[in-house]
């Protein structure tokens, strides 16, 4: 791993918290949370939440299937994460991106403190859009990490207030700023012909199209179609579509809780409700009637936090 930069570090802990580290310090966290019920909301993603946290050794956080993208930013010490049964470390300097729907563990083994800001997406299309921008990758440099404080003073005061005008305004500071921090890992462009791939997919969503149908509309072979997808997008084209059907299944279950079950799958692509049943459970824990009878998208706060003696 490149050694990073953390000079600018210590001075964003200086503004931050307000203190240099002293001693030892009580496990906080400070979170900043958009109000107003957004399950109505046209579009595909925004700002949740943005949070800074002090955590002792010892600390460990667990998540299940959240709803929620987060990208973790430590200012000191280093970040244990477990993602998909993979362990790796993240030091300032560094970022870590956690996509909705899959689970993850953050904790903290060694030092005396871990120093940590927090960035919280949410939306039908929140995991698609950030993994396609950083590429998948679950760890990166930040290329310019003295654009982080800022960009957290100005999500702060736009969640503070909480006005439903300022939410395009707050989904296009979102998108910039994930842009600047991970502009690293886009250095290719995407190819055109997977811009096109990803247009059919998306106005696939309620047809059974393959991978093949799609790979022979564009005069390729799946396997490098799919080679394509998981390049830039660290999935393949089935998976892919998968995603994009579930999100749009979740979204016409939340709409006023008048979807039924069989209607939503149809308008997926599924013929079979049972099929649908299935692949819903296994996305989001529970079945898609249990979903639409809860009726809520839940709140900032996912999984199991713990502090382990």
């Amino acid at each position: 791993m490149p050694e990073a930069n953390t000079s600018f570090f210590s001075d964003l802990d200086w503004k931050v918290f307000g203190r240099r580290s002293r001693g030892r310090h009580l496990q906080s966290r400070t979170p900043v949370v958009w109000q107003h019920d957004l399950n109505d909301c046209a579009m595909p993603f925004w700002l949740k939440y943005v949070a800074v946290s002090t955590h002792r050794q010892g600390w460990s956080y667990e998540h299940g299937a959240s709803e929620l993208s987060v990208i973790e930013i430590p200012m000191q010490g280093t970040l244990h994460v477990d993602y998909g049964g993979n362990e790796f470390t993240v030091e300032p300097g560094f970022a870590c991106l956690l996509p909705a729907g899959e689970y993850n563990r953050l904790f903290m083994q060694e030092g005396p403190e871990l120093k940590k800001l927090t960035f919280a997406f949410s939306g039908p299309c929140s995991a698609l859009i950030l993994t396609s921008l950083t590429r998948n990758a679950a760890i990166f440099k930040l290329e310019n990490p003295t654009c982080v404080f800022d960009y957290y003073r100005r999500f702060k005061d736009l969640l503070a207030e909480s006005n439903p005008e300022d939410l395009p305004r707050l989904t296009g500071l979102a998108l910039q700023f994930v842009i600047d921090i991970s502009s690293g890992v886009r250095r290719e462009a995407l190819p055109d012909v997977l811009v096109i791939a990803c247009r059919i997919v998306s106005a696939g969503i309620g047809k059974r199209i393959s991978g093949t149908e799609i790979a022979a509309m564009l005069h390729l072979s799946s396997y490098r179609l799919n080679r394509l997808f998981l390049r830039h997008f660290g999935y393949t084209v089935s998976r892919y579509m998968e995603y994009l059907r579930m999100e749009k299944a979740r979204q016409l279950l939340l709409e006023s809780g008048t979807c039924l079950v069989k209607d939503a799958a149809s308008r997926t692509g599924y013929s079979s409700v049972f099929a649908f049943s299935a692949a819903f459970r296994n996305r989001y824990g529970v079945s898609p009637r249990d979903y639409r009878r809860r009726g809520v998208t839940p709140g900032p706060v996912y999984g199991k936090n713990t502090h382990r003696k």
